[in-house]
């Protein structure tokens, strides 16, 4: 009988959670708590420079991201 831990690690080894890198979905994570706060705290007019290159690097992996999801060829053309 398969315990919840282990088929919780058959899920994410399979489908579409097997591309992530634990490491990876944690920088998002973090760039996403920094975006937050930065609003909430109305830091973004004080750093526009650091919140604009956050965004750009926050958006641009989410977008490397669905190119990989889309296939490998489009991948290597869209990097």
């Amino acid at each position: 009988m398969m315990t919840l831990s282990s088929s919780f690690r058959v899920a994410i080894s399979s489908g579409p959670w097997r591309e992530i890198s634990p490491t990876w979905l944690v920088a998002l994570l973090v760039q996403v708590v920094i975006l937050l706060r930065g609003f909430r705290a109305g830091m973004l007019g004080k750093y526009p420079y650091f919140y604009i290159s956050l965004t750009t690097s926050f958006v641009g992996d989410i977008l490397v991201f669905l190119a990989r999801r889309q296939s490998p060829e489009f991948y290597m053309r869209f990097y």
